[in-house]
């Protein structure tokens, strides 16, 4: 499946439309590849990637010992898309959004949260919890200076992974999806 994203990134670099990426993929991987839904919507959100990186936006660090629920989730989620709106205006009617299907993703609070600010989620793939691009490529690069490092508290290890999130910020994120 992870050679499949790849494929999907690689045609999006070259320019394909979303129809001749699907063509590709039926013909590399034939039984193995992602249903036509799945390359579709990945295809779309590699060229929005690619268009659209300009930042964090928004970052939500979970206190220890909390229970992430759908209202928990869905309290965040209000929030994200406030920063959204005021930091990226041009998203303001609507935006693509990934996660995984989590219990507190899929419940019926967040999906009308996400309904009533005109977020479309990017399905997700039922078997392959971890094909998503900050898993890949972000993660790594947020736990690369963190490797080894002790923290006294909770705290401190947000205020660090902030910092390198940041500069990663600064740099430019599309990197992160150009490997």
């Amino acid at each position: 499946m992870e050679a499949s994203f790849y494929a999907i990134e690689f045609c999006v670099r070259l320019q394909k439309s979303a129809l001749e990426t699907f063509d590709m993929v039926r013909e590399d991987f034939s039984d193995k590849a992602m249903s036509r839904a799945s390359i579709f919507g990945w295809q779309k959100a590699c060229k929005e990637v690619r268009q659209n990186v300009k930042g964090i936006v928004y970052q939500h660090a979970v206190e220890p010992g909390t229970t992430v629920n759908g209202l928990y989730y869905a309290n965040v989620l209000r929030t994200m898309v406030r920063h959204v709106k005021r930091k990226r205006p041009l998203l303001r009617n609507g935006f693509l959004f990934h996660h995984d299907n989590d219990r507190p993703h899929i419940a019926r609070c967040v999906l009308y949260e996400l309904q009533q600010n005109i977020v479309e989620i990017l399905p997700h793939s039922p078997y392959t919890p971890d094909l998503t691009p900050c898993n890949f490529r972000l993660f790594p690069q947020l736990k690369k200076p963190l490797r080894g490092k002790h923290f006294a508290s909770n705290k401190a290890c947000v205020k660090v992974a902030e910092a390198v999130l940041k500069k990663l910020s600064q740099n430019g994120l599309i990197h992160v999806f150009k490997k």
